[in-house]
């Protein structure tokens, strides 16, 4: 009865400071807040949650310190897991894409290469920006920088290879210009997500708006990321002179 009532209390306790810390946001910056409770909605509906509990959840879940911690590792592992099966379906995506010839089939492809790319902004965003307006518990961060690093070039990876079977896409429609081959659109995504443009390879129609998305979600990736890890390096502390 004691631990129920305890549970009890810390779900309470958490939610209360969770409610006070989106009314502050709210009334320092509505416009923040607009954004906030969006990219909350994602966090809901992404297909992470599949797999494993998200650091929201653990929070409402353990009150023990060590008990968070242990969760929060799991989900580290979890996490791993998650984004490898992701990969290997976006290798056998673009291994299997010119090959497919029902228009229905291919637009499933896309829209799971879509899901992807939206998951991978708004686990981006929220891990970096908004989760630490939610998340009361500064131990539930189990992340380490190096970890920290590979999986955000793994994800950055990621990205270059979904754009480039959109780009296969359109290069059959004709709207990729001067492209040749089955590499040329992987080419052509990878210039574009690290804002080479040599030119060789161009866009035409709905393509362009796929190279403005590609290159505002990769600017905003670094961004974000870069400042994820410089926030999670260890402080520079100088010694005082000997007088």
């Amino acid at each position: 009865m004691s631990g129920e009532v305890s549970e009890n209390k810390n779900k309470f306790d958490v939610k209360h400071h969770l409610s006070r810390r989106l009314r502050h946001l709210r009334e320092v910056s509505p416009f923040s807040f607009f954004y906030e409770r969006i990219f909350y909605l994602l966090h809901l509906y992404s297909p992470e949650r599949l797999f494993t509990a998200s650091l929201i959840d653990i929070q409402h879940r353990y009150e023990d310190p060590e008990e968070r911690r242990a969760a929060s590792r799991r989900r580290d592992r979890s996490i791993e897991f998650y984004i490898f099966f992701w990969f290997l379906l976006e290798v056998s995506i673009a291994v299997l894409y010119p090959f497919v010839a029902d228009s229905r089939w291919k637009i499933l492809l896309l829209g799971l290469l879509g899901i992807r790319i939206l998951d991978i902004f708004q686990i981006t965003v929220n891990t970096s920006i908004f989760d630490r307006i939610r998340l009361t518990w500064r131990d539930q961060y189990a992340e380490s920088v190096p970890r920290t690093l590979i999986l955000a070039v793994w994800n950055y990876l990621e990205l270059m290879l979904c754009f480039g079977v959109v780009y296969t896409h359109f290069h059959y429609l004709g709207f990729l210009h001067d492209a040749a081959g089955f590499f040329d659109p992987y080419y052509f995504s990878a210039v574009t997500q690290l804002t080479i443009g040599f030119g060789d390879i161009h866009p035409g129609g709905p393509a362009k708006l796929a190279t403005i998305i590609q290159g505002f979600t990769g600017f905003l990736f670094q961004l974000l990321i870069l400042g994820r890890i410089v926030a999670l390096l260890p402080e520079i502390k100088g010694r005082d002179r000997e007088k």
